[in-house]
C-alpha cells in the first residue's frame, strides 16, 4: 500500500535523531516512498492516535511510543494487525513481544536531586532512598 500511496506516516514519541536513522535506513530500501514523521510525547501522541482511531479517521500507518497501555487497549479494539506472521516478528526475542507489538529500546531511569536543597545526610546513596 505504501508503494502505491508514495507515503507512509510514523508516529513517533522516540527521540528524533533515532526516529531520522530508522527513517533513512528505510528509505535506502524504499527511497520512492516518502515518510511523514509525527513527533509528540507519548501522552500527547496516545491521545491523538486514540482520537484518530475512535473517529475513523486514521492518519498513522506506524506507531512507536511508550504506552504499553494504549497498546493493550488499542489491541483489543482491533486497532493493531497481530504480528506473529511476520517474519522479524516470529525472529523477535519472545521476552519483547506480544502479538501486536515489539519492544525495541529500553531507557533507564534516572533520579535527580537538588543540589540547593538537598545536602549532606540527605542526599540519596541507593535506589531505596
Amino acid at each position: 500500500a505504501a508503494k502505491a500511496e508514495g507515503r507512509v506516516t510514523y508516529y513517533s514519541s522516540t527521540n528524533p535523531v533515532l526516529s531520522k536513522a530508522l527513517v533513512d535506513k528505510f528509505n535506502t530500501h524504499y527511497p520512492e516512498i516518502a515518510v511523514e514523521v509525527v513527533r509528540l510525547a507519548t501522552g500527547p501522541l496516545s491521545k491523538r492516535y486514540a482520537s484518530e482511531m475512535e473517529a475513523g479517521a486514521i492518519v498513522a500507518d506506524i506507531l512507536q511510543m511508550g504506552d504499553p497501555l494504549i497498546l493493550e487497549d488499542g489491541y483489543k479494539k482491533g486497532w493493531f494487525v497481530n504480528l506473529s506472521e511476520f517474519p522479524a516478528h516470529k525472529a523477535w526475542p519472545q521476552a519483547f513481544k506480544t502479538e501486536y507489538s515489539a519492544t525495541v529500546s529500553v531507557f533507564p531511569d534516572t533520579v535527580t536531586y537538588n543540589t540547593d536543597k538537598v545536602k549532606g545526610d540527605d542526599i540519596p546513596k541507593s535506589w531505596e532512598d
